[in-house]
């Protein structure tokens, strides 16, 4: 036999089966269905205000599961179009390099990984102090500086609709190793005449006396050529800067050769045009010429700055 709690359970049941939503399927429109819920709603108000003074627990358990359920259907119905999305900023998830010590002038790849959740475009920006940048988008290659220091890059994300992110990571530069270099100690009249701009690297003895004997501008008491200086080309090299027959002032001997260093596997040989004296002694006016010894190393050389054909 059914008690007075159970039937006004069924009664309530009946009337949310009679004047709750259909499923969302059926519905024509949102309009539709919160017209829907708007009546059902009402009964139900109505209802409980004529009763649920004598509701027992179970009954007020009912009506606050039914109330809850038609608040979700109202929330949740609503098209893609009825609601207006907040834009999902992109988010930088990663920015790593390949080296972050380097020597000066040393190159490193830097990539970056970023995610936009909505699917816009990523626009990747890249800042950096002092140094050069190679390529767009989410890779590029960084060029330290030619001075040792530590030197930020920057990553900025953006999407077209105003959201942005950015992350900062930090190289450290290294300087050149140095390397010592002499001028070359010379005949007191030997004179080289090089009527071609150029430069010369010398690593073995015979291309060092071939080319002396070649050009050298002079004679000994005996009448033979003057003798170049002596090279232990077992452990040093020699490197020839020779500007062609322009005016020199009053030395041939001019010092043009600025620095001598090594990095990225390389020696590199610094020139400037701007040369001055090495000697006091007025020996030619033409064919400016700087001859300088140094460490041997197994590594390609290469001039650098303004050397005889660099700028043509």
């Amino acid at each position: 036999m059914l008690t007075k709690e159970d039937l006004q359970i069924e009664a309530l049941l009946h009337l949310i089966e009679r004047h709750a939503p259909p499923p969302f399927s059926l519905f024509g429109s949102v309009e539709g269905l919160i017209r829907s819920i708007s009546r059902a709603w009402s009964l139900l108000v109505c209802y409980a205000r004529s009763s649920y003074s004598f509701f027992p627990s179970s009954m007020q358990l009912v009506f606050w599961c039914f109330s809850s359920t038609l608040l979700s259907l109202l929330v949740y119905s609503c098209s893609d179009e009825d609601i207006v999305r907040a834009n999902s900023e992109p988010t930088i998830l990663s920015l790593r390099a390949e080296n972050y010590v380097l020597r000066v002038l040393d190159t490193t790849r830097v990539e970056c990984s970023a995610l936009d959740l909505d699917g816009d475009e990523i626009v990747y920006e890249w800042t950096s102090i002092d140094s050069s940048i190679f390529g767009k988008g989410s890779t590029i290659k960084w060029i330290a500086p030619s001075e040792s220091a530590s030197y930020p890059l920057i990553c900025r994300v953006s999407d077209a609709n105003g959201g942005e992110d950015q992350a900062e990571i930090q190289f450290s530069v290294l300087g050149f190793d140095t390397l010592v270099f002499e001028d070359l100690d010379r005949n007191a009249h030997a004179t080289l005449d090089v009527f071609t701009a150029q430069t010369k690297v010398f690593q073995v003895l015979d291309e060092w006396d071939s080319f002396w004997y070649e050009h050298v501008n002079c004679t000994t008491i005996e009448g033979t050529p003057c003798p170049p200086p002596g090279i232990g080309f077992e452990d040093s090299v020699v490197v020839g800067v020779f500007w062609g027959p322009i005016a020199s002032g009053c030395s041939q001997k001019r010092r043009s050769v600025k620095s001598i260093h090594i990095a990225q596997d390389t020696i590199f040989v610094t020139v400037e045009y701007n040369f001055e004296h090495i000697f006091e002694s007025c020996d030619a006016e033409i064919q400016p010429n700087h001859l300088v010894k140094f460490e041997k190393y197994k590594l390609p050389i290469k001039f650098i700055g303004t050397y005889p054909g660099c700028c043509k």
